[in-house]
């Protein structure tokens, strides 16, 4: 059904309307929030030895977020559930805040040796504390809905947390074979210990936000751990027949850690399932070439073979993380021009073929991708210089989750944006007019298939829109 989009004229925010009976209508009475605060400190040190070059880096990152979100329907919505629509009421009211830390600390050395080569040796640790605080405020139709039994609006608050110790032990070597041919061999051992956390709280809800009586919903405390290591690394060899050409091979193994799916609606999993960590093996030919004095042209052939591949998808009430084999296959190729004075023109092309070891299409791959961008700049005479730029994207259909859910695609898209600035001639002072989605395309970003209830949630992206940019640097 197509639904028409009105206005509340209380809030001034969007109805979906029935197109003629008004049955199902939503009313969200209260905006979605979305708040983010960050904090990023690094500290880089280096200390020649002699013979070589001591790195230190130490990194402290911080995050918090809050997102809110009101979603309030006659009760029977769509009467998919048999009660009588006697609404509005709150039917689904989420809360959720973040607290994140993070800090890392990196000692690496680099050593230039005596053929010309390169060797680097190095250490990692890290330690992560990522927490989550959930609420989720139902409406009495969702206990006709999940059979509950509870005959009263209610609500789930849950805690999760997921510790992360994690270090690394790691070293490369870069060496000539020959004048035209090199050799760069890496190798990477690293160890993860993961601790984590679900304690869930249900009750009967009273009015919004407020607690009544503890029910009990089915999911239960859960702690768990996994403690996991593994070995990644490359090899490749690269050619350079002449001057301005480079073609190469390599191989590498790549690794990336397990977790838990959180149970972000309570009792909708029979487990707080943990998924497994993904191995990659990827292949790749390349070539990259001064085709003349104004013209490059890099050009790549891969083929990725996924070992547990950690794939998105939405089940019941939950979003799940679930381990399938995978395979892709691709081709890249991008021209760069300088045709004339202060003209820069730049293409890329991609080709992929990705598939799930069940026959589904990987999500978030689309088949054929192109970009363009075209770059005019004049220089005023006193050292300044103005420019001109429109740059655009075209992406082909893709899926959204590994079970190509058929209302979670998202269709082929494309994205014009424009900039036209002026910068000085010291380069330490710019103005710009930037335009991002000029010809105001409504393109899907995201899809959360919610086909328990009979709904998707998209996120679109902004419409056309236009700011001004002005920098300093001091």
């Amino acid at each position: 059904d197509v639904y028409k989009r009105q206005e509340d004229p209380n809030t001034g925010l969007g109805i979906a309307a029935g197109p003629d009976t008004g049955v199902g209508t939503i009313v969200s009475n209260e905006p979605t929030l979305w708040t983010s605060e960050g904090q990023y400190v690094n500290l880089n040190v280096q200390y020649d030895t002699g013979g070589g070059t001591l790195t230190s880096v130490t990194t402290f990152l911080g995050h918090k977020a809050r997102h809110e979100e009101d979603a309030d329907t006659q009760s029977d919505p769509w009467g998919a559930l048999g009660v009588p629509g006697t609404g509005p009421e709150d039917q689904v009211v989420v809360w959720s805040d973040q607290d994140n830390s993070q800090f890392t600390q990196e000692l690496r050395y680099d050593r230039e040796l005596a053929n010309g080569g390169n060797w680097v040796i190095g250490a990692f640790y890290m330690d992560r504390d990522a927490f989550a605080f959930e609420r989720i405020d139902w409406g009495v139709s969702f206990d006709t809905l999940l059979g509950a039994g509870i005959g009263a609006p209610f609500g789930s608050d849950t805690d999760i947390q997921l510790l992360t110790k994690s270090w690394a032990l790691f070293s490369q070597f870069e060496t000539p074979l020959s004048d035209t041919v090199s050799l760069t061999v890496g190798l990477r051992y690293t160890d993860d210990d993961l601790d984590y956390s679900f304690v869930p709280d249900d009750y009967i809800r009273t009015s919004a936000g407020v607690r009544g009586d503890k029910i009990y919903l089915g999911a239960l405390p859960t702690t768990d751990s996994q403690a996991e290591d593994d070995i990644s690394g490359k090899i490749q060899l690269d050619w350079r027949p002449s001057e301005g050409t480079l073609v190469y091979a390599g191989f590498s193994r790549g690794t990336k850690g397990g977790g838990w799916n959180a149970d972000w609606i309570n009792g909708t999993l029979a487990v707080i399932a943990p998924f497994k960590g993904e191995v990659l093996h990827s292949f790749e030919v390349g070539v990259k070439s001064d085709l003349s004095d104004t013209v490059r042209l890099n050009a790549s052939a891969f083929t990725y073979d996924y070992q547990d591949y950690q794939g998105w998808g939405f089940l019941g009430l939950a979003q799940i993380v679930s381990n399938i084999d995978a395979e892709s296959r691709g081709l890249e190729v991008e021209l760069t021009a300088n045709p004339a004075e202060g003209l820069d023109i730049l293409f890329g092309l991609a080709y992929l073929d990705a598939e799930l070891e069940d026959g589904n299409t990987m999500p978030f791959s689309p088949e054929v991708s192109a970009n363009l961008l075209v770059r005019k700049a004049w220089d005023l005479g006193n050292g300044g210089e103005f420019a001109v730029q429109l740059d655009g994207s075209w992406y082909d259909d893709q899926e959204m989750d590994v079970f190509n859910t058929p209302s979670a695609k998202i269709f082929a898209k494309h994205n014009v944006n424009a900039r036209i600035g002026y910068t000085n001639a010291d380069g330490n002072l710019s103005i710009a007019l930037k335009g991002r989605n000029i010809t105001d395309e409504e393109n899907r970003l995201f899809v959360v298939p919610v086909a328990f209830l009979g709904y998707d949630q998209m996120v679109y992206e902004t419409p056309s829109w236009w700011s001004v940019e002005l920098t300093y640097g001091f």
